[in-house]
């Protein structure tokens, strides 16, 4: 990824994290961004996944830190890149419910209520409340 793919791929991630800010509520919160030119591999999670970011968020003090690995966003339409980085702002929501990580099963758990509040979130904002 050279210079300008990477300041590319940061102001798409950017743009999609102010838009959302205030949507999710979180615009009152202390919200850091890092950006790496890479991949995040986690074994532990298993042998081929690839996540596109990491958010560590602190919700009794509404703070967080999103990490982007921008690699993974290169070829990727804005809509996906939109739900990815709503995902990682989910985290901050339900920060507080983020189970022990060495518990797999509360980890995917978890994981899986962040995508589809994630998901949900979306269609409301793309197809209305009906």
């Amino acid at each position: 990824m050279n210079d300008q793919e990477f300041e590319e791929q940061k102001r798409r991630v950017v743009a999609v994290v102010d838009e959302w800010l205030p949507l999710l509520g979180l615009d009152h919160w202390t919200v850091g961004m890092d950006f790496e030119r890479g991949e995040l591999k986690d074994a532990g999670v298993s042998e081929d996944w690839q996540g596109l970011g990491r958010c560590k968020a602190n919700w009794p003090y509404q703070t967080a830190r999103i990490e982007f690995f921008l690699k993974g966003f290169v070829d990727m339409e804005s809509g996906d890149v939109e739900h990815h980085v709503v995902h990682e702002l989910v985290h901050c929501l339900l920060d507080e419910i983020q189970p022990d990580t060495s518990d797999v099963r509360a980890w995917q758990q978890n994981e899986h209520a962040i995508e589809m509040t994630a998901r949900a979130l979306l269609r409301v904002k793309y197809l209305g409340v009906r």
